[in-house]
């Protein structure tokens, strides 16, 4: 009698199963690190953004302001005296919003200090569960930007 050799059919559906499995849990480990990596990167940007606009309005001669405005998941660096910047767009998850500044959805630099912003910038990832939150925390008396992903960041004695 001639022996049969391959696989029956039970062991082919564990091994499809088993491979679903880790497949499936492979997609969600990964969308979880491209959910954190677009928030670090926005915030990285975007902090990035603020202290070019910090620099520029220190560097010029003028005493002209140069604000940066926040709309729903999008920002806008506005300067009278070079022209707008284009509106730059945040990944479709992460949203941004500031808090404690004169206007809540306006930051302020000027060479003379006199309207320059204390505020913490929040950007929120809809997607994360944990860890969804990382918050640029502005000083106006000295200019400082520090990015903290506390969930209840504060200002330092020195940055108030």
């Amino acid at each position: 009698m001639q022996s049969q050799r391959g696989f029956t059919l039970i062991e082919l559906i564990v091994t499809v199963a088993i491979l679903s499995i880790l497949i499936t849990s492979g997609m969600i480990a990964i969308s979880k690190s491209i959910a954190t990596n677009n928030l670090n990167s926005a915030n990285l940007i975007l902090a990035s953004q603020i202290r070019t606009m910090q620099q520029s309005s220190f560097g010029k001669q003028s005493t002209d302001t140069i604000n940066i405005t926040f709309r729903g998941n999008s920002y806008q660096v506005i300067n009278s005296v070079t022209g707008n910047l284009p509106v730059v767009t945040l990944p479709n998850n992460i949203t941004v919003s500031v808090s404690n500044s004169a206007n809540n959805n306006q930051l302020s630099f000027d060479p003379t200090f006199s309207t320059n912003t204390k505020a913490m910038v929040t950007l929120t990832s809809s997607t994360l569960t944990q860890n969804n939150t990382q918050t640029i925390v502005l000083s106006s008396t000295t200019g400082r930007i520090r990015i903290t992903s506390s969930n209840a960041p504060a200002y330092y004695t020195e940055e108030n």
